[in-house]
């Protein structure tokens, strides 16, 4: 791979020199859990490539930056080498790297590709460090933007493996390429004579190759009569008020679940609708102690809640995002129009097909 080298000082190179020492630290992981990115998923492939086992994707065991010696993805004491990219210089920097490349065509992964080099077990890098040695705990650009905002792209923070958005032309991220197409495998279902695709299933953490994954049902198929929101996703409360399906409130279902009817109206969002938080909602499905006091305060206005949060895993992003709706379905929320709301959201909101 080509090298962009940029003249340094001696307070660059002792910087870089620092940096360096820091991503050699092993990261954090929890022994007591088992990883979902073991190494023998991975296949080495000339000490500088790293193939998944399970999605087929050929990686750089390197960050773009980095050379590959003595085992070790390295950075120069002597020179700087330019790891940090804006939009622009990244795709500037992967063709350059495609034409100089005789057999391998590399791209920037899409964030769903990406997030299949998280370590769940570990942090400080959340990845598996002896596939990918001296991963920097920092941000990696991907190849999806924003599904509201074509400005703004994904991106992973490799510190703990949280996903967030950050407007392309702001920004400068590492680089991590990849190659190949996830395989589209089928396997045979026995019992009622059926293909089941596999890469559905691509999540790291079930053995595609085990005949029982044909007992499974598969999620959209599950669903597939719910009421959907604009994105075509489930709109589980809805599914729930319209009777399609009916909870228990404990294991055992039998323990009372105290619905508590109060809204809560946040009217400082700017130009975005106001958002409404509804009791009467979440206490269909949660008690108060899943909320109060650990995340959030008791008293509305003891709470400043803001969207950096949310998207950080905090807050509002415990939940959504995870086991709830997306953070990125913001018309969910933000539902109470005023007068300062722009015609673009009411139309986005009245007509779905207008949000491309």
């Amino acid at each position: 791979m080509n090298r962009l080298i940029i003249q340094t000082t001696p307070l660059i190179r002792a910087l870089c020199l620092f940096f360096t020492m820091l991503s050699a630290q092993a990261n954090q992981c929890n022994e007591g859990s088992r990883p979902n990115l073991p190494d023998d998923r991975f296949l080495i492939i000339n000490d500088i490539y790293a193939k998944d086992r399970v999605t087929g994707l050929l990686w750089t065991r390197c960050t773009i930056g980095q050379f590959f010696e003595d085992g070790q993805c390295q950075s120069s004491s002597q020179r700087q080498v330019n790891s940090w990219y804006n939009w622009t210089d990244a795709k500037r920097q992967l063709a350059r790297i495609n034409a100089a490349s005789e057999d391998i065509k590399w791209r920037i992964p899409t964030i769903d590709e990406l997030t299949t080099l998280i370590e769940r077990t570990c942090q400080d890098p959340a990845t598996n460090e002896t596939i990918f040695p001296d991963f920097p705990a920092w941000t990696f650009w991907t190849n999806t933007p924003f599904s509201l905002n074509n400005d703004y792209r994904w991106i992973i923070d490799f510190y703990q493996g949280k996903a967030s958005t950050v407007l392309e032309k702001s920004a400068t991220h590492n680089l991590r390429l990849v190659s190949g197409t996830p395989p589209k495998l089928t396997i045979q279902d026995p019992v009622i004579d059926r293909q089941i695709e596999i890469e559905k299933w691509q999540d790291g953490l079930r053995d595609l190759t085990n005949p029982s994954l044909s007992q499974l049902q598969l999620f959209d198929n599950a669903t597939l009569k719910f009421p959907k929101d604009i994105h075509g996703k489930v709109n589980w409360v809805k599914t729930l008020s319209d009777g399609f399906i009916k909870p228990r409130t404990s294991i055992e279902g039998f323990a009372p679940m105290q619905q508590i009817e109060q809204n809560i109206l946040y009217k400082n969002t700017e130009h975005m609708p106001w958002v409404k938080f509804s009791h009467s909602i979440h206490t269909q499905w949660l008690s108060c102690n899943n909320c109060h006091t650990s995340i959030f305060a008791e008293k509305a206005y003891n709470q400043t809640i803001n969207m950096q949060n949310i998207y950080q895993g905090q807050q509002c992003g415990v939940c959504h995002g995870k086991v709830a709706f997306s953070t990125n379905s913001c018309e969910r929320c933000h539902s109470v129009m005023h007068k300062n709301v722009p015609e673009n959201w009411r139309t986005f909101i009245a007509k779905p097909d207008s949000k491309k």
